[in-house]
């Protein structure tokens, strides 16, 4: 019985796990698409160039310039996600609560010995 009772809790924490997958994977895709725009901008621009990101990160003339955007692209994606988090950690009622802290709204029921 207490092994059902535990089982039953834990599907009902992940239950609103699908929702969090899909925005995090949106965020993802629009990410990158942001940074590939982003990037193409500031090379056309003339502000970032790709001659200017080889010179600073040493790196020799038969690196192609896909792979220079490629690592900028994923260095923008890496920073976005991080500020996700951050979003989540301030924004979220689960973000704010300090682990270890008991209160009266806690989310997770302790099972006492009867198993309810």
């Amino acid at each position: 019985m207490k092994i059902e009772k535990k089982r039953e809790r834990e599907l009902a924490e992940r239950q609103g796990s699908a929702r969090k997958t899909i925005i995090q994977g949106a965020w993802l895709l629009l990410s990158i698409t942001a940074a590939f725009f982003l990037f193409r901008y500031l090379d056309q621009s003339g502000i970032l160039t790709m001659r200017y990101l080889r010179t600073q990160l040493s790196l020799p003339a038969a690196v192609p310039e896909a792979v220079i955007m490629g690592i900028a692209i994923l260095a923008f994606v890496i920073v976005s996600q991080f500020v996700l988090t951050l979003g989540f950690f301030f924004g979220s009622p689960q973000g704010r609560r300090k682990p270890g802290r008991g209160d009266m709204y806690s989310t997770n029921r302790d099972l006492d010995d009867r198993g309810y």
